[in-house]
């Protein structure tokens, strides 16, 4: 009740579905290292995934803190990490209700687990720490080969420790270029979670 009281607030209806957003940047934590860099991401490409929820009757909730970059205003879109109402408790109220959660290798990700939410998991690294049920999708990050000028297979990744890089500069000493998911990509795999929760899926 609290936490729908706090959504109305914020304007979105109650009742009204919703998803939410985490993209992990290096502004909380990184502070100026570039250890744990293969774990973000660009919010912006995440913009045609947050309009293609929008345009399918949801809101989206970005979650996360003051340091990341702002997001653009949009009709049914919250920046709540950029608000006022931002605690504790209203983080696991949001990530306990969504319909299912768009994230990264971040915090988050546990509510989801905790309260059986789905999770569309994107730009993931490292590969062997993923703990996703029958629920979720995952979209790993690819790695080009800086010597040998190729992608990478997946039975190359899985059979070496590239699968389970601990920092980015293990990742480095790999010779290895770590590549985003793409704008489309990150739209398609939340298109097709949509498709999957409205049973249409073929």
């Amino acid at each position: 009740e609290r936490g729908w009281q706090c959504l109305e607030g914020l304007g979105v209806p109650r009742g009204t579905w919703f998803v939410c957003l985490h993209v992990r940047e290096p502004g909380f934590k990184d502070r100026g290292f570039r250890s744990d860099s293969f774990r973000n991401a660009d919010i912006e490409t995440y913009l045609p995934a947050i309009k293609t929820v929008v345009e399918n009757g949801g809101w989206v909730i970005r979650l996360g803190n003051p340091t990341m970059k702002p997001l653009p205003k949009m009709e049914h879109v919250i920046d709540y990490a950029h608000g006022d109402v931002r605690s504790d408790w209203m983080d696991v109220f949001l990530g306990s209700q969504s319909r299912f959660i768009i994230g990264t290798a971040s915090g988050p990700n546990p509510i989801s687990i905790a309260f059986g939410v789905p999770m569309v998991l994107t730009n993931y690294l490292p590969w062997n720490l993923l703990h996703f049920s029958d629920k979720d999708l995952f979209l790993p990050r690819l790695f080009w080969s800086l010597n040998e000028k190729r992608y990478l297979t997946f039975r190359e990744i899985l059979s070496s420790t590239l699968s389970a890089g601990i920092d980015q500069f293990s990742y480095d000493r790999l010779g290895v270029e770590i590549l985003e998911n793409t704008p489309e990509e990150i739209n398609n795999i939340v298109l097709e979670m949509l498709t999957s929760l409205d049973g249409n899926l073929a």
